[in-house]
C-alpha cells in the first residue's frame, strides 16, 4: 500500500496542472480548511482546484483533493516539512520539476502529500492522496 499513495499523488497532480485560471466557482473561493485532510493541514490561503472526491478501487477506498498557491516551492515545502511529522518526507527530486512527497501514516491507512512546482503557470501545487484499506 505504501507504495501507491505517492503515485496516485502524482496522477492527481498531472491532472490538476494548471487548471486554477481565474474561477469565481464557490469550490476554487471555498476557505483552505474546507477540504482538509484530518492528517495533515492546507497550505494557508491556498485555494482549492479539485475538490475531495473517494472512489473505491482494488486497494480500498482512495480519496484526494488538490490546492495551488502562488507562493514558491521553497515556502510551501518549508511549512509542510515543519508541520508535519520528522521522517514523514519520502521524495524530493528537485529537476526536471521540483517536488517534494510527504507519506503519512501506515499500513492499511496512509495519506500522501505532494508538493510540486508548477511547471507552466508560476504556482505551487499541493495535492493530498488517501488510500485506506
Amino acid at each position: 500500500m505504501r507504495r501507491f499513495a505517492p503515485a496516485i499523488a502524482l496522477v492527481l497532480a498531472a491532472a490538476v496542472g494548471c487548471s486554477h485560471g481565474s474561477s469565481n466557482s464557490s469550490a476554487a473561493n471555498a476557505p483552505s480548511t474546507q477540504s482538509a485532510p484530518s492528517a495533515a493541514p492546507v497550505y494557508p490561503g491556498a485555494k482549492v482546484e479539485a475538490a475531495s472526491s473517494t472512489s473505491e478501487t482494488a486497494l480500498g477506498a482512495v480519496s484526494g483533493s488538490a490546492y495551488s498557491t502562488s507562493d514558491s516551492f521553497e515556502t510551501v515545502y518549508a511549512f509542510y516539512n515543519k508541520n508535519l511529522p520528522p521522517g514523514s518526507e519520502r521524495s524530493h527530486i528537485t529537476a526536471p520539476q521540483e517536488t517534494a512527497v510527504f507519506l503519512i501514516g501506515s499500513g492499511n491507512d496512509q495519506l500522501s502529500v505532494t508538493v510540486a512546482k508548477s511547471p507552466i503557470c508560476c504556482r505551487t501545487l499541493i495535492v493530498f492522496a488517501r488510500v485506506k484499506a
